[in-house]
């Protein structure tokens, strides 16, 4: 056996050495991305055959850390190597690094770094205490226990497994009252040693021959029934941790198998324990025999659009309760409520027209759709209409191109077809059928002066399009080297009649060199030489109504370049000729009596005195006069007020009394008194004086009517009078 074992170790230090920078090794249990730190076991791969898998065992420790870019980055340091029973501890730990955002599965392959050499000489020692003990199969089984390697599940691959995560709806751990452990269900810690214990034997073994110092790692844990106890290393031994704790089943992280058309499932368990606030898998997930029932729930799923179906399948979620507690089963899958949509077809959107511009012709694309809120899914691909509609030219918004070359201008033209009732644009203006021929013209161009004498003659290029506008498209250029001579040509005089002068006007042209016909340069302008105007007075005219005097004059100048007077017969400075008219000087306003208008009635508003029955006819106290109060009478003993009766035994006489007269009416009694607006009527009030007069009004004059005489003297010393205002007038 030992002859093997070195046999065998020289294959292994050859196969290492092939590669000094890493070994290749496949994980044995799944790393979680949430847990911070935790125990990690791999398995050796040989660079000979990567399908074999040798039983070298790495055992590390793994820490998590959370990196910037979102991803974990994974940290493993692998301390031991486990060949059989035979246990050491690496002298230079290997490493393994990487960064993921998802969990490190159990059998994934990857890299472990470090000293080759020391690693061959630890794998040395593992196979030489391997072969010296013999490790026979029933010893391999409890290695892998002790590993926690040990899953049942790994025996049913041939059984259908979920393909999907499952994940816990209610979590629920469940204390396993079973006292069996590993594959021997029908065994009892009372009958047989426990597998840890067996496994501590070897590594004890192990340490005294190798003179190992164990880590805690290496004392791991024993199972005592449906507790557990962990333990740790003093004094190089392994010794209890703690008190045992409990044992729960739970599903968490373990595949159930189901099958999807009985509407069952088998559920899949793992075995925890719960040590120093940390969860610790005892015993890794396994399949049970019992069959549970499928249930389907509408929470937690959305509907989704099935395009066979032209509808909104409403999702379900499968689960089964275990132990109260309701596991998913898979994702959302579809259920049998559907929910049909609308459709339409769409046309020329998504799905462009087929366009024929040969034949100038248009097809319109369609598309049969499914209208799902806002979105839009397509149902069937694009098709084309078998109408063909009219592809339509116009020059709107085209542009025109000067061809200066071939001495044209062609008009571009857009096409459009109608769609909707609006137009639709096709592509790029293009050069259409109409076109204008070019020819020289020297309109809106002026000749370029050489000096006073001299001109050049410019022209530029045009064309008339078919409204018969034309179309300036060049600047002016000349039209030759030659030289035209300039002319003048008299155009009258142009007055500045403010200052009394004029001026003669001219303007500047030559001859076209082809039709001879005057080119005019510029139009008339006044020369810097002026004549002064003569004024002449003619005679004066009065206009009485409008109180203005205004002067005729005549005008003339004498032109000493023609050696002419002339003289203004029309414009603003012609013969008789008008000036500005003068108003006339006004001397005084003398009011002249005209007539009596006897007695008034008279009212007072705002301070002013007019006749009681015509307000507009208001009285003027230039004179001095103003009215005084009329209502003054003498009364009896005593006076009566508004309401008071006269008493009936006293006899006593009244008068009713117009202006400076009176008239006895007798005796009465019993009189009320009485009172209106202006004065008080005679009636009411009883005089004790006869001889008084009385008046029922307050304010009543003799007016009479004045004329007011104004005298005017005019520009021309001579007088105008006339009547300008009618005065009342209080008279005494």
């Amino acid at each position: 056996m030992k002859t093997i074992a070195k046999v065998f170790l020289t294959v292994v230090i050859f196969l290492l050495s092939a590669n000094a920078e890493h070994i290749n090794i496949q994980l044995l249990e799944t790393i979680k991305i949430k847990d911070k730190q935790g125990e990690a076991k791999a398995q050796i791969l040989l660079e000979s055959d990567k399908t074999k898998k040798e039983n070298y065992i790495l055992k590390g420790k793994f820490t998590n850390k959370r990196m910037m870019s979102g991803k974990t980055k994974i940290t493993i340091n692998w301390h031991t190597a486990t060949k059989g029973k035979a246990v050491t501890k690496l002298s230079k730990p290997f490493e393994s690094m990487m960064a993921d955002n998802k969990d490190i599965k159990a059998k994934q392959e990857f890299r472990a770094t470090g000293d080759k050499a020391s690693l061959e000489e630890s794998l040395n020692k593992l196979i030489n205490n391997s072969a010296s003990k013999e490790i026979d199969k029933e010893d391999s089984k409890l290695l892998a226990v002790a590993n926690g390697q040990e899953n049942s599940q790994n025996n049913k691959d041939d059984s259908e497994e979920l393909s999907g995560d499952t994940a816990t709806l209610s979590k629920s751990k469940t204390s396993d009252n079973s006292n069996n452990t590993g594959n021997n269900p029908s065994s009892t810690y009372a009958d047989v040693k426990p597998d840890n214990e067996v496994i501590e034997d070897s590594i004890e073994e192990a340490i005294e021959e190798e003179s190992i110092q164990l880590t805690d790692e290496d004392c791991n844990y024993v199972i005592n029934g449906e507790n557990v106890q962990f333990r740790k290393v003093e004094d190089n031994k392994c010794v209890p941790n703690g008190s045992p704790v409990p044992i729960f089943t739970v599903v968490d992280d373990c595949k159930a198998l189901v099958d999807f058309d009985k509407k069952s499932v088998k559920v899949s368990t793992k075995k925890i324990a719960t040590f120093q606030g940390d969860e610790i898998n005892i015993e890794n997930c396994s399949i049970k025999d019992e069959i549970t029932p499928l249930k389907a729930t509408f929470n937690g799923c959305d509907t989704v659009f099935r395009k066979d179906k032209v509808a909104q399948v409403q999702q379900e979620q499968l689960y089964y309760t275990y132990d109260t507690a309701d596991v998913k089963v898979g994702n959302c899958v579809d259920s049998t409520t559907i929910h049909p949509v609308s459709t339409k077809i769409e046309v020329n959107e998504l799905c462009k027209p087929m366009i024929n511009f040969e034949a100038m012709e248009v097809q319109f694309g369609y598309r049969k759709i499914a209208l799902l809120g806002e979105e839009i899914i397509e149902l069937e691909p694009c098709k084309f209409e078998t109408t063909k509609n009219k592809l339509i030219s116009t020059y709107d918004g085209a542009e025109i191109k000067d061809d200066f070359i071939n001495g044209k201008s062609i008009q571009y033209e857009i096409l459009y077809y109608i769609f909707n009732g609006k137009n639709v644009y096709v592509g790029e203006p293009r050069a259409s059928k109409l076109e204008w021929k070019h020819y020289l013209t020297d309109q809106t161009c002026s000749p370029e002066r050489i000096n006073a004498e001299a001109v050049i003659y410019n022209q530029r290029v045009a064309y008339k399009d078919n409204k018969g506008i034309i179309k300036y498209i060049s600047s002016c250029k000349p039209y030759s080297d030659n030289q035209l001579k300039i002319i003048k040509e008299f155009g009258g005089y142009e007055h500045d009649f403010n200052n009394n002068q004029s001026y003669p006007k001219t303007r500047e042209y030559f001859l076209h060199p082809d039709t001879q016909a005057r080119t005019y340069i510029n139009d008339f302008k006044k020369e810097a030489v002026n004549f002064p105007h003569i004024k002449e007075h003619i005679r004066w005219s009065h206009d009485d109504k409008k109180l203005m005097s205004t002067e005729y004059t005549k005008a003339y100048f004498n032109d000493t370049i023609y050696a002419k007077t002339n003289i203004f017969t029309d414009g603003a400075n012609g013969e008789e000729v008008a000036s500005t008219p003068v108003a006339y000087a006004k001397n005084s306003d003398v009011p002249t009596f005209s007539k009596s208008l006897g007695k008034q009635r008279l009212k007072s508003i705002n301070g002013k005195y007019s006749f009681y029955s015509n307000s507009s006819k208001v009285i003027d106290h230039s004179n001095g006069f103003f009215p005084s109060n009329k209502n003054k009478t003498y009364y009896d003993v005593s006076s009566c007020t508004n309401g008071d009766i006269i008493s009936s035994s006293k006899s006593v006489s009244y008068e009713e009394c117009t202006y400076n007269k009176k008239k006895a009416t007798g005796k009465t009694a019993n009189k009320y008194c009485k009172s209106e607006t202006y004065g008080y009527y005679f009636t009411t009030k009883y005089k004790t004086v006869a001889t008084k007069n009385c008046s029922k009004w307050k304010y009543i004059e003799d007016i009479a009517e004045y004329k007011v005489m104004t005298s005017y003297l005019r520009v021309d010393g001579s007088n105008y009078t006339k009547q300008s205002n009618t005065l009342l007038r209080i008279v005494k």
